[in-house]
């Protein structure tokens, strides 16, 4: 039979390892869904971001040549996504190339919705139209490149 202070002993540290789990346990939960929604926001961003870097070199190929071809850049899972809190997750580094490629996506969506604007109806023909063409063609070159920069960057990562 075991001494009365060895078995104080297992007592004691048998309930400092208990207090040590209870309070470790939540904290590696907490690390594991966090991982697991960087893991989901990931894996729900990277198709949009593929296709939306597909869209960037068939315009910027369109308009090279000299056609304006418009495509809307699809922002419907970064919209659930940075809504639905999934951005939490994703390290710092991960987030800025998210804000800066989306940023661009929509200014290209907005230069898409002002040039439908201004070569249709009445601004049309109280404006001239091939400079204001010209003008948006410009603007959306001068938006793609970077966009097309940043979604292959996102495209790129792990």
């Amino acid at each position: 039979m075991l001494p009365s202070w060895a078995l104080f002993a297992m007592i004691v540290v048998g309930g400092a390892m208990a207090v040590i789990a209870n309070t470790l346990y939540p904290l590696a939960r907490s690390n594991e869904a966090t991982l697991r929604l960087a893991s989901d926001a990931k894996s729900i961003l990277l198709p949009e971001v593929k296709h939306n870097l597909e869209i960037a070199s068939a315009m910027q190929r369109s308009l090279s040549n000299g056609n304006v071809i418009l495509y809307k850049f699809d922002v419907t899972a970064w919209e659930t996504i940075s809504k639905g809190g999934l951005l939490i997750g994703l390290k710092p580094t991960e987030i800025t190339l998210f804000l800066s490629a989306y940023r661009l996506a929509y200014q290209a969506n907005d230069f898409h919705a002002q040039f439908l604007d201004a070569s249709s109806g009445i601004r049309s023909t109280l404006t001239n139209a091939p400079e204001l063409r010209q003008l948006y063609q410009t603007y959306l070159l001068n938006t793609l490149s970077p966009l097309s920069k940043a979604l292959s960057a996102l495209d790129q990562q792990p």
